[in-house]
C-alpha cells in the first residue's frame, strides 16, 4: 500500500473508514488495473474516481469526460470534469446500484491525470 494512502486512511474516523473501506474495495476488486494514489485530501484512481472525506461524509468523485449528458445527471455537483456521489456515516451503501454507475464511469470516461 502507498504510504501516502495508508496514511490518509489512519486520519480518518472509525465511521468514515467504513464507508472509505468499502468504497475502495468496490474500485480495488472490480477494476484491478487501476492504480491507487494517496494524497493529502482523498485517494485517487487515475482520473476516473477518488474518495474524500467532507466534513460529515464521504464523497466518491466520478470522471465525467466521455459520459452523456443523462449520465452526468447521474450524480451530484456541477463540475466540468468531475462530479460526486455523498455517503453519511450509518446509512449503507447500495453496492447492486454502485457499481453499474462506477462500471459506467471506469468503461467510457476519458481521463487525464
Amino acid at each position: 500500500m502507498d504510504t501516502k494512502v495508508d496514511r490518509y486512511l489512519k486520519r480518518q474516523t472509525k465511521q468514515n473508514r467504513e464507508i472509505i473501506d468499502t468504497l475502495r474495495n468496490l474500485i480495488l476488486i472490480n477494476f484491478p488495473a487501476v492504480i491507487e494514489t494517496g494524497m493529502d485530501e482523498g485517494l485517487w484512481y487515475e482520473g476516473k474516481f477518488y474518495i474524500a472525506t467532507i466534513g460529515d461524509h464521504v464523497n466518491l468523485g466520478v470522471g465525467i469526460k466521455g459520459l452523456t449528458q443523462e449520465e452526468v445527471d447521474c450524480f451530484e455537483g456541477n463540475g466540468k470534469t468531475m462530479r460526486h456521489l455523498k455517503f453519511y456515516p450509518g446509512k449503507g451503501i447500495n453496492q447492486e446500484t454502485l457499481l453499474p454507475l462506477l462500471n459506467l464511469v471506469y468503461t467510457k470516461t476519458n481521463s487525464s491525470e
